[in-house]
């Protein structure tokens, strides 16, 4: 089994945990709905920092840890922000409540 992945994703949803990180649920083509961590995005001064918002089409390259039974962002490539639904409220409470129904 190859433990690293790469993959388009839409970023559905972001939440912190710690300090320091974030989870993220993601909508992939290939392994479906996953919650991954991006270590280090709740920084500032991150690379991750800026890409990891909802609804946002992403190339990320992930790694499985099988022993903890959980996906890591090693990196990730942007390829598309949806500014539309970012700038309306409407819209993103519209966006954000499909992203919870699935």
């Amino acid at each position: 089994m190859n433990r690293n992945i790469k993959t388009d994703s839409i970023i559905l949803r972001s939440r912190r945990i710690g300090e320091l990180h974030k989870g993220l649920s993601c909508l992939t083509r290939s392994h479906g709905i996953i919650d991954a961590i991006a270590y280090g995005a709740g920084k500032g001064k991150s690379k991750l920092a800026g890409l990891v918002d909802p609804f946002s089409l992403l190339y990320l390259y992930l790694y499985f840890d099988p022993v903890k039974d959980n996906y890591k962002i090693s990196d990730i490539e942007q390829r598309t922000i949806f500014p539309n639904i970012r700038l309306e409220l409407g819209k993103f409470y519209i966006a954000s409540f499909w992203a919870e129904l699935i």
